[in-house]
């Protein structure tokens, strides 16, 4: 069973503190608050992405114990676009596996590493835990810019639902998940995650 780690976080997230300011009229001159803001953005973006996978370009490793017992390795976290393949031995040496003996499929939602004809994983003793390393970039694109329309607009709403409803019940909301997030995200649900 592969296990995952976030290594770099992504750098910027799907909208802007100016986007959510726009969407909720708050005014864009005299509101002081974007520290807050950012919060909710950061939290709103998280909570989709636990759904529907990365959506801005962020690295991460996948550890697995042993060579997979078929040609390929599947990465079962959506939209991966890069990939190196690492190993450890015993001693912990590190060694990159030949990047010319495999190729990286990303024509389905999971990215699939496979090997080219005529390799195969290398037969060596490996590390007792975590003995491959998969090092890949996932996401949509670096600054968001690819991000589609539905994820965005869910993030807006689910960021606008946090910064106007701070306590967790109140008289006038039970302060739940607006269902427009649900709708708006549904086609893109990773349900490897």
């Amino acid at each position: 069973m592969a296990r995952y780690s976030l290594i770099k976080p992504p750098e910027n997230y799907p909208i802007s503190v100016e986007d959510l300011k726009r969407h909720s009229r708050i005014d864009l001159e005299t509101m002081t608050e974007d520290d807050l803001i950012k919060i909710y953005i950061q939290a709103a973006t998280e909570h989709i992405e636990s759904l529907c996978g990365p959506l801005i370009d962020q690295t991460w490793e996948m550890y697995m114990d042993d060579w997979p017992g078929r040609d390929f390795i599947e990465i079962r976290k959506a939209r991966a676009t890069s990939a190196t393949v690492k190993y450890i031995l015993p001693g912990n040496e590190e060694i990159t596996f030949d990047e010319d003996s495999y190729w990286l499929d990303t024509t389905d939602r999971y990215a699939r590493i496979t090997l080219e004809e005529g390799y195969s994983w290398p037969n060596v003793a490996l590390r007792d835990h975590g003995g491959v390393i998969v090092e890949f970039i996932a996401g949509y694109s670096k600054d968001g810019a690819d991000v589609p329309a539905p994820l965005r607009a869910a993030a807006l709403l689910l960021a606008a639902h946090l910064y106007e409803h701070r306590i967790p019940v109140s008289k006038d909301s039970l302060g739940e998940i607006p269902f427009s997030v649900s709708a708006l995200i549904t086609n893109y649900r990773d349900l490897g995650v």
